[in-house]
C-alpha cells in the first residue's frame, strides 16, 4: 500500500502506481474526514491507519426530522407535558453541541 483516501462512503488503498488494491466501506450515514497513518511503539515502519468520520448531513437532517415529527400531539397530562419539556432541552443541548 503506497497511499490511502477516503470520501464518499469509503476508504481506499492504493499502489504507488495508483490502482486501488482495497475498498473499505464506512458505515452506513458516515463518511471518512480525515485519515492518519499512525506507527505502534518500537515499529519501524507505519502499519495501521487512523480515521475519523463525520455523520453525513443528510443522516442529520433525517434525524431531526424524525425527532420533530415525534412530537406532533399535545401533551394532555402534566406527565407528557414534563417529557415533552426534558425532550426540548435535550435537542437543544444536542444543538448547542454540533454548533460549537
Amino acid at each position: 500500500v503506497a497511499f490511502a483516501s477516503g470520501g464518499g462512503d469509503s476508504i481506499k488503498l492504493w499502489t504507488a502506481d495508483g490502482d486501488c488494491i482495497h475498498t473499505v466501506p464506512s458505515l452506513p450515514g458516515m463518511s471518512p474526514a480525515a485519515l492518519q497513518p499512525i506507527s505502534p511503539p518500537g515499529a519501524r515502519a507505519t502499519s495501521c491507519l487512523a480515521i475519523t468520520f463525520r455523520t453525513d448531513a443528510f443522516t442529520r437532517a433525517a434525524a431531526h426530522n424524525a425527532a420533530a415529527a415525534a412530537h406532533h400531539l399535545m401533551p394532555t397530562t402534566a406527565e407528557q407535558q414534563e417529557r415533552r419539556t426534558q425532550a426540548a432541552v435535550a435537542a437543544e443541548a444536542r444543538a448547542a453541541t454540533f454548533a460549537a
